[in-house]
């Protein structure tokens, strides 16, 4: 799926994912970083997502050296360190941030600057910034986090979905609430059944089909099977550790254990 490379450098890759639409592959063992959505409009760019800079605008200025035209926007997919933590580092604020409201909350409590203008997102909206058309979609429940949104470009038929859809070794739990991710999975599948959007570009790893999303809800409710969330049961919640380790690799993940924890303590488990 993933179509001609057009920068490497920073311990990453940009390639095309479509018309005027360009992925930055993050650097996820080494940088700590995810992917990044770079969108070319008519006069400007749309940065989806900004993970850890170092150069201090790494990220902005290959965008810039990739399309020939200056940032301007920046859209966050949710409010984690990895997504948004390159915000800190940016010595410019000439651009407009779109986010989940409770995402810009969670900003303002960690402290991250924010740009001259800031636009909030309380609910499914579709926004036209300079002459392309974004769609915005915020999950009903706390799945992944409670700061995701997803974002659409219906004219090329791509979903940017963040770390809500995620596979296997590439998932975050530490946020989330086990139900409330299956539920939003399983209703996206059912509202881009007859949709314009083939492809989803994930927080992490390569883009993948529509059709995939079902994998992602299949394994999320084998962890809430194996965690037996509906019995406080520790031989169950051990056999949720057990699959946890197992499935997420510590070489990406140092801090499974700590995951562990939370994501028993988000789906009510006594520990």
């Amino acid at each position: 799926m993933q179509n001609n490379i057009v920068h490497t450098g920073n311990l990453s890759t940009v390639y095309t994912a479509a018309r005027d639409v360009f992925v930055r592959e993050g650097n996820l063992p080494v940088r700590d970083q995810c992917n990044t959505g770079i969108i070319v409009l008519d006069s400007c760019v749309a940065v989806i997502d900004l993970s850890n800079q170092d150069p201090d605008e790494e990220i902005f200025l290959e965008a810039e050296k990739v399309t020939g035209f200056p940032v301007k926007y920046l859209l966050l997919t949710h409010a984690h360190g990895d997504h948004m933590i390159g915000m800190k580092t940016l010595h410019r604020s000439d651009f407009a941030l779109i986010a989940r409201d409770t995402a810009i909350g969670e900003l303002k409590r960690n402290d991250v600057p924010l740009p001259e203008k800031v636009i909030s997102v309380t609910g499914d909206t579709m926004l036209e910034l300079d002459g392309r058309e974004f769609s915005l979609f915020i999950p009903k429940e706390h799945g992944h986090s409670p700061w995701d949104m997803l974002i659409g470009l219906p004219d090329c038929g791509l979903l940017f979905g963040g770390d809500l859809i995620a596979k296997r070794s590439d998932m975050y739990l530490h946020s989330a609430c086990i139900d409330g991710w299956i539920v939003d999975i399983h209703t996206l599948i059912e509202e881009l059944k007859d949709s314009v959007y083939t492809d989803i570009v994930q927080g992490h790893g390569d883009m993948i089909p529509v059709s995939e999303l079902a994998d992602v809800e299949n394994y999320l409710e084998d962890l809430r099977a194996a965690a037996g969330f509906e019995q406080e049961n520790m031989r169950e919640t051990e056999d949720f550790r057990n699959l946890y380790r197992k499935l997420i690799d510590r070489s990406v993940r140092k801090d499974v254990d700590r995951q562990i924890e939370t994501i028993l303590h988000n789906n009510g488990v006594s520990l």
